[in-house]
């Protein structure tokens, strides 16, 4: 009988290492500055134009929730659905042409100034001043 037993849990924990772990990433929000000449595409999110100088643009991004995370079966990974921040989702276009990709992560990780009344991130695609 013990053996039985243990035969049976081993089963049982086997099948319970069957999980499926999914994660949650919230919606993030981020004030960019831009050339004028870039248009914003954004993937998973919208944008609009929060204020306009002689040579930039302060651009809102919004960056929808979005699910990410892996499953797992008996133990091993069959399916990794992705980091929703790390996935490249804002792309700037120079005259309809893919230029520049930024993750989410990539954005909080550049420097920020204040801008009138706004935190704005600036992107390396230039250096104005």
């Amino acid at each position: 009988m013990p053996m039985k037993n243990i035969i049976l849990s081993l089963v049982l924990l086997s099948l319970m290492s069957c999980v499926a772990a999914e994660l949650s990433y919230p919606e993030k929000d981020f004030n960019i500055k831009l050339p004028i000449n870039l248009q914003v595409q954004i993937m998973a999110g919208e944008s609009y134009i929060l204020a306009k100088k002689d040579s930039f643009k302060i651009v809102k991004i919004k960056f929808f929730r979005v699910r990410g995370g892996k499953t797992y079966f008996l133990g091993k990974e069959i399916r990794d659905a992705g980091n929703g921040y790390s996935r490249k989702r804002l792309f700037l276009l120079e005259n309809g042409v893919s230029k520049y990709a930024f993750s989410v992560n990539d954005i909080l990780k550049m420097n920020t100034e204040r801008i009138d009344t706004f935190d704005v991130y600036i992107l390396p695609v230039w250096n104005i001043k």
